[in-house]
């Protein structure tokens, strides 16, 4: 029985040594891609017009943020094709923020150039989408086994022609000073290619989709969010119902980068779109309307 164990024992440090001798420390031999400009920029109608500048980095680079940013050296040219003015700038009005001095409106076209000694020149194209504003939205409260739940009925018009959206609902505590964003439930049929921040079935924080169901007509989309109170001094929240619009390409960006972060680590790699020549990021446009109440 003693020689037993011994061989069971001696059987078990073989095993052990041969995984042991299987570890192998591998070194990344590839190499990384010469850096390319990154820029990003999605303008808000009737806000000033600024796009964010930096470049690419080795995965394996441990360089910080602010390395990366460009605040010198690039010359930045905007070129509003609907007018035919040009703007111009050399350095960056803060970090890597360059702001241009004017307000965007809608419905424009704008043509972005960067170029700098050190990088292959970037470029890319976008129109400025539509102002939709939010009509009403229609609210009320029932009860489930598991608490209060709240609907918002969300009514706008919407415009002839491709339009992309997202909704958002919040609310804030003057008490301790942030703002809360509410996971909820949508059950509309438009509601397709996915949201993000999912907290359990059907929850989002945030969901994308497009018109092609009701093009050019008057739109109702139905929510439903549990109502918790703030705390004891606001207990009845104020919420803010926003809809948010966007051009095509910053609808592409957002759908992308939402896969790429709910992706799992066996999943098939997802590709963050980029609509920047020669280079990555987003060019893009977005109007928000909101509702408080």
């Amino acid at each position: 029985m003693k020689n037993k164990i011994v061989l069971i024992k001696y059987s078990l440090l073989l095993t052990l040594l041969a995984f042991i001798s299987c570890e192998k420390e591998i070194q990344y031999k590839g190499e990384g891609k010469d850096p390319v400009l990154v820029l990003n920029g999605i303008t808000e109608n009737d806000s000033t017009f600024k796009i964010y500048l930096e470049r690419s980095y080795f995965f394996l680079s441990n360089e910080s943020q602010g390395d990366k940013y460009i605040k010198t050296g690039a010359t930045v040219t905007l070129t509003n094709l609907s007018s035919g003015e040009i703007f111009t700038m050399t350095n960056s009005t803060i970090d890597n923020k360059y702001e241009f001095p004017f307000i965007t409106n809608q419905n424009v076209k704008f043509k972005i150039d960067v170029s700098h000694p050190d990088y292959e020149s970037i470029s890319s194209e976008m129109t400025t989408v539509p102002k939709i504003s939010l009509i009403d939205v229609d609210t009320s409260s029932f009860e489930t086994d598991y608490g209060t739940r709240k609907k918002a009925i969300l009514k706008w018009n919407d415009p002839v022609g491709e339009n992309y959206y997202f909704v958002k609902v919040s609310t804030f505590n003057p008490d301790a000073n942030y703002k809360i964003e509410y996971f909820f439930s949508c059950l509309d049929p438009v509601f397709e290619d996915g949201g993000s921040s999912i907290e359990g079935p059907n929850e989002y924080s945030e969901i994308y989709f497009t018109d092609k169901l009701f093009n050019g007509k008057e739109k109702k989309l139905e929510i439903d969010f549990y109502s918790y109170p703030v705390d004891s001094a606001q207990s009845t929240p104020i919420y803010t119902y926003k809809l948010i619009s966007m051009n095509k390409e910053t609808y592409q960006y957002f759908i992308s980068l939402n896969k790429f972060s709910n992706a799992g680590f066996f999943t098939e790699p997802v590709k963050v779109f980029s609509n920047i020549k020669n280079g990555f990021g987003i060019f893009g446009s977005m109007n928000y309307s909101q509702i408080v109440k």
